[in-house]
């Protein structure tokens, strides 16, 4: 579905997706150049494995997230979060616990640095929905 200004839902695309297999058509669509650091050497590179958010028809920020089943509970752990324009909280933690949910997790934790409101809003039980 085609990206509206008023889309109320973030998205987070993969970068494996579609659009992204080609770059410049995502930098002509979203005015956003993005980079797929997972071969960059690690002292060179923000995050491994970064996810472009979009709401409407912005790219508001990039997400870094790993699957973690070593406990009792699957978490889904933000370990790299840059938002490049605010963004909602509601619309930030639905968004993401979509993504976390359909990853087979059952909860979220933030590692990365961001604001205490953010964390607060993501940290904890996937939402249903």
């Amino acid at each position: 579905r085609a990206a509206t200004a008023d889309d109320p839902l973030l998205r987070v695309v993969p970068p494996l997706d579609q659009l992204l297999f080609s770059r410049g058509r995502f930098s002509q669509l979203f005015g956003f150049d993005y980079k797929f650091e997972a071969y960059t050497p690690a002292d060179q590179r923000r995050f491994y494995f970064a996810k472009p958010l979009v709401f409407g028809s912005e790219v508001v920020g990039l997400v870094d997230a790993k699957l973690d089943r070593s406990g009792k509970k699957a978490v889904w752990q933000i370990v790299g979060l840059d938002l490049l324009q605010p963004v909602a909280p509601d619309a930030l933690r639905q968004g993401l616990h979509r993504l976390a949910r359909l990853a087979g997790a059952d909860h979220i934790r933030v590692t990365a640095r961001v604001p205490r409101a953010v964390k607060s809003a993501l940290n904890g039980r996937i939402a249903e929905g």
